[in-house]
């Protein structure tokens, strides 16, 4: 429903503290351009918490304007402390565009299970969207056991999961036991973690939620198209892993200081301009920042030398295969939206070919064109919401829930 990669975007503030909007919708447009599938707004990365109700309405609009042009997916936070601020995020997510809503079970007091088990039969029994339930025990204090995410699957308009697990063996664990206790035949597996992104889809699950993939979505793609071509090929199998691998330094400095900190440093080294994380949040320590700053020029000669390798192990094979034609790593479809076709058969079918090349980033692209916002149209919410629920697939036959019209 989601596809492979969830690009989960930071929210950009202006020096006054408001949405930045025009840094929202070229980081919008960058992670689409790369090949995420989604785009997901108000999550951990997001600060949704931080943000007031009028904020996070104008992110999900601003972002619905685009996704839409795209057909794609967007998904979108409505976790709060109260079932009261819940309800309201979601009538707010559904008016302003998403297409999807996440939800976490947000709490001062550690909550029940039978008070979670109440918060999501009251979202579901009203929502005219799908709903995914966000088991992110670090934030929220709860860890769903994969019995409960099944029982709660029984619910109406719960369409799947972004989940956490301890390692590959538990990502197919988890799976498995939702799926032998859930009585809905069409959830969406998805899980998290900037550290497990090639593990996550060679285990088998639908989605890698990622919020590396809104700040970095050429490495996150990369390694979410090598790793599903590594479902059957070894040498994809391996790239990715390998790649997986190499974010390593990264996705400690991730786990240490939070990635709404890590994804803000990055933006800053990028020259993105994400502006001041929300009071009283501030920026990594010095000192920290010099280490991701090592990680990301690790990062960078690792993959150079990755592809090198798959290219040098691509030309040995094609010497070896008479009439075999070389796809070559830097293959300019590489997973990108905007990029041409390959020029061959064997090209896009060979190893190297389906891995994404090596890209040249720049740090500040230019704004998107002025889109003309057309007027909202009333419609019956009973009927849209029938509609925004029923999976389509578009002319790539790329699965996606269609986007309604704003009432």
């Amino acid at each position: 429903m989601l596809g492979p990669v969830v690009a989960y975007l930071p929210t950009p503030r202006n020096d006054n503290g408001r949405l930045n909007t025009d840094v929202l919708e070229r980081l919008t447009e960058r992670a689409i351009r790369h090949g995420a599938n989604s785009i997901a707004v108000l999550g951990s990365v997001g600060g949704a918490p931080y943000m007031p109700r009028a904020m996070r309405k104008k992110t999900i609009q601003t972002v619905a304007d685009i996704t839409a042009s795209h057909h794609l997916p967007l998904l979108a936070g409505i976790g709060a402390i109260n079932t009261a601020e819940v309800l309201a995020n979601l009538e707010d997510a559904y008016h302003a565009g998403a297409n999807a809503v996440l939800l976490q079970p947000m709490s001062y007091h550690p909550l029940l299970p039978t008070e979670i088990h109440n918060l999501y039969r009251a979202v579901t029994a009203i929502t005219p969207i799908p709903v995914w339930i966000y088991n992110n025990p670090k934030t929220t204090q709860h860890s769903f056991s994969a019995l409960e995410l099944a029982d709660l699957s029984a619910l109406p308009n719960i369409h799947g999961f972004k989940d956490r697990a301890a390692n590959p063996s538990d990502i197919t664990h988890r799976i498995n036991t939702i799926k032998n206790h859930s009585t809905s035949l069409t959830l969406d597996f998805g899980f998290s973690g900037e550290d497990k992104g090639a593990n996550i889809l060679l285990a088998g699950a639908d989605t890698w939620h990622s919020a590396l993939a809104g700040i970095m979505p050429e490495i996150a793609t990369e390694i979410a198209n090598a790793a599903l071509a590594g479902r059957t090929d070894e040498a994809a199998k391996e790239y990715a892993s390998n790649l997986q691998r190499a974010l390593t330094p990264l996705t400690v400095i991730f786990g240490q200081y939070g990635g709404i900190r890590a994804v803000h440093t990055i933006a800053q080294e990028r020259g993105i301009d994400l502006g001041s994380l929300p009071a009283p949040l501030g920026p990594m320590p010095d000192a920290a920042q010099g280490l991701l700053r090592l990680a990301l020029r690790s990062l960078e000669r690792t993959h150079q030398s990755l592809l090198i390798q798959a290219q040098t192990a691509e030309h040995e094979a094609v010497a070896a295969t008479p009439g075999r034609r070389a796809g070559g790593v830097n293959s300019p479809a590489g997973g990108r939206r905007d990029a041409p076709s390959a020029p061959s058969t064997a090209s896009t079918n060979s190893t190297a070919g389906r891995l994404r090349g090596r890209e040249q980033h720049q740090a500040v692209e230019q704004p998107p064109a002025q889109r003309q916002r057309s007027a909202p149209t009333q419609g019956n919410p009973t009927r849209s919401s029938q509609r925004a629920a029923q999976p389509q697939s578009d002319d790539q036959g790329n699965e996606y829930v269609p986007r309604r019209a704003r009432p």
